[in-house]
Formats: C-alpha cells, structure tokens, sequence
C-alpha cells in the first residue's frame, strides 16, 4: 500500500516489519506510536490488524507528508519574500544616498556659480 501511495518502503520477504522515511511530524510519529531511529521508522504489523486500520495509516501519512510539504513550501515562499523585501530595501536606500550625494553636488555646484 505505501509502494503505490509513493512512499518507499523496506520489507523483507515473510517480515512483518515495514521500515520507511520518519515522518516529519512529531504529533503524528506520537499518534501511531511509530519505532523511530534518526530518519527511519518502522511499525510492525501484527496478524490482527485489519486492512481498514492500514488504509486508515497509509491515507494518514499520505495526508500527513502532503501537510508538512505544503507548510515548508510557505515558509520558503516567505523566506524569499522577506529576502526580495530585504533587497529592494537596500537598493532603496542605495538610491537614497546616491540621490543625497547628487543633490550635494548640485548644491555645492549651485554655491560655486553664485560665488
């Protein structure tokens, strides 16, 4: 079920374990009581678990891995909207003080004529 949901997975032949990448998101590692060791997991899936409960799993992590790709791709977004906005600032203010030395120049050039 995880193969086909796009979520690769290791199982060995006549294993109930199935090892896959740790979920991102620590409420749902909690919720499923899931054996984790650094960015691997595994649940073992015992002969009285039915296919409802997997289906169950299986559209949970799916839903899961969705929500935590979507929230990072916000948070990159914003990053580099902050960034641009970080950047037009700086070339505002690096206009700024070029129009400043302009209008100094002007001004002393000003001064010279009437002098």
């Amino acid at each position: 079920m995880l193969e086909k949901a796009g979520v690769p997975v290791m199982l060995n032949e006549l294993s109930s374990t199935v090892v896959f990448e740790r979920p991102r998101d620590e409420a749902f590692v909690r919720k499923w009581q899931l054996a984790c060791e650094g960015d691997i997991a595994h649940v073992v899936v015992m002969p009285n678990i039915g296919l409802d409960k997997l289906e169950t799993f299986v559209a949970d992590l799916i839903t899961n891995r969705a929500s935590v790709a979507v929230e990072a791709t916000r948070q990159m977004a914003q990053m580099a909207r902050l960034r641009e906005a970080s950047i037009d600032e700086e070339e505002g203010t690096a206009r700024s003080s070029i129009s400043d030395e302009e209008g100094i120049t002007r001004s002393n050039n000003d001064k010279e004529r009437v002098v």
